[in-house]
């Protein structure tokens, strides 16, 4: 596919053989408005700046549109979501009503419902007691922080560690579930944040939700001009136009809109002359982007079945003070396959041990669920490694105990002239797709109202 009057030609594929020509520099060019970031907060940004009238560049750092949201195929041939992988709150989600105008199918909504996990305990199949247990322990705590919050006795200093019972034989594995959805351990993460989340059903999206925003964006990208691997390293706003070092050339704009995560902010990879304001700064300091890292197993044909299919979580070691635990997603929507998850200090240290230890734990979770023989099935794997990922230095964002009252500071223009969105400004869809979605939107109408 080409895009942007033959700057770029590419294929959507991250390995050593990936097909991508550039074709001239940038220059040194004026332009109205730069969107830095090709995520999905930068293409909803793109798409409304698309049509304005004024002069649009884009420039993104990877070789692909997409950032986060980003599809591989396993060696069986099905779509593997290395980043996100769910529609959540499928009903408010704008990507539903998107998915199905674009000839995209969605799984079932429901997979992720209390009461259709699949729980074992010890290489067992879990008790109905032992799943009500579980259940109860969540509910426990998540009542706990409502009424706290209720009461006027919640603070914002309070993480959610606080609020987990300990010593419910299955603390762990809870603490291990809220990594997962935090991207962060319990202790790193503010209370008030997390009762901001909104809840629904989570779709998976048939064929890679990464295939869903390519396509989504290859309807109105070629509007605008787009530059592939280029590398940010400058903004300097000192001037009337903000001057942006690139590794393709400089470019002068009125107005920058950056869209990166806030662990390339916090990388430090891209500097600012003038600095960034303290609250700024602040802002992306108490906000970090954590850790959330995939791994899908590849499995021959007919190895589940459709009883097989949905949330599955293992607990072992009973008897041990940090027992083992795991978590993953059984998707039969697009061939057979098996996604694991780990989140927080466990995701940092698995991917700092490599590839063999994140699948030796993906390995661990489906054996303690199927039997030894499961793995004589597995023809494959990918794993992701977010924290290691210059793009990005992380997952999604987070809210450390103070942080919460930052996602609304990121929404702040300075002089007219820089704007930012992107996930971690959400308040209340943070970490997913469609909060960064809704967040290039509004960025991108604060900065055509000033125009």
């Amino acid at each position: 596919m080409a895009l942007c009057e033959d700057f770029v030609d590419f294929k959507y594929n991250h390995k050593s053989t990936d097909t991508i020509v550039v074709k001239g520099s940038m220059g040194n060019t004026e332009v109205d408005i730069l969107v830095i970031g090709a995520g999905v907060a930068g293409l909803s940004a793109t798409h409304v700046l698309a049509n304005n009238g004024h002069s649009v560049y884009v420039v993104e750092a990877a070789h692909r549109v997409g950032g986060r949201a980003y599809s591989e195929r396993l060696p069986n041939s099905a779509w593997f979501d290395l980043g996100c992988s769910y529609l959540h709150e499928g009903e408010i989600n704008p990507f539903t009503e998107i998915a199905g105008e674009l000839g995209c199918m969605l799984g079932d909504g429901r997979r992720f419902e209390k009461s259709r996990t699949k729980m074992t305990v010890n290489g067992r199949d879990a008790s109905a007691d032992e799943l009500l247990s579980l259940n109860s322990l969540s509910d426990k705590c998540f009542l706990e922080m409502e009424d706290a919050k209720y009461n006027g006795t919640l603070t914002e200093v309070d993480d959610i560690a606080s609020y987990i019972d300990w010593d419910h034989r299955f603390s762990h594995l809870y603490a291990h579930l809220l990594g997962g959805l935090n991207a962060s351990d319990a202790h790193q993460q503010s209370v008030l944040d997390y009762l901001k989340t909104g809840y629904g059903l989570d779709y998976p999206v048939v064929g890679g939700l990464g295939k869903l925003i390519e396509k989504w964006a290859s309807s109105f990208i070629g509007k605008v001009r787009l530059y592939l691997n280029c590398q940010v390293s400058n903004i300097d706003w000192s001037d009337k136009r903000v001057s942006v070092t690139t590794s393709r050339g400089r470019i002068r704009a009125k107005k920058v809109l950056i869209t990166v995560s806030t662990g390339v902010i916090n990388s430090g990879n891209i500097s600012f002359n003038p600095a960034l304001p303290s609250s700024i700064s602040e802002a992306f300091f108490n906000l970090p982007c954590g850790v959330l890292n995939k791994i899908g197993l590849s499995f021959l044909d007919n190895t589940f079945t459709d009883d097989d299919s949905g949330w599955h979580v293992m607990f072992s070691g009973a008897n041990d003070t940090e027992p083992s635990v795991g978590s993953f997603d059984i998707n039969l929507d697009d061939g057979q396959q098996a996604v694991a998850f780990i989140g927080g200090s466990e995701a940092l240290y698995l991917e700092k041990k490599g590839e063999a230890a994140l699948a030796a734990y993906a390995l661990e979770c489906v054996e303690q669920a199927f039997g030894s023989d499961i793995k004589k099935k597995i023809n494959g794997y990918i794993c992701s490694a977010w924290a290691g990922d210059s793009m990005t230095f992380g997952s999604y964002s987070y809210a450390k105990p103070k942080g919460s009252k930052f996602r609304e500071v990121l929404g702040q223009v300075l002089e007219e002239k820089i704007y930012f969105a992107g996930e971690a400004s959400s308040v209340h869809h943070f970490g997913t797709v469609h909060g960064a979605y809704f967040s290039g939107i509004q960025s991108a109408k604060k900065v055509l109202s000033s125009m």
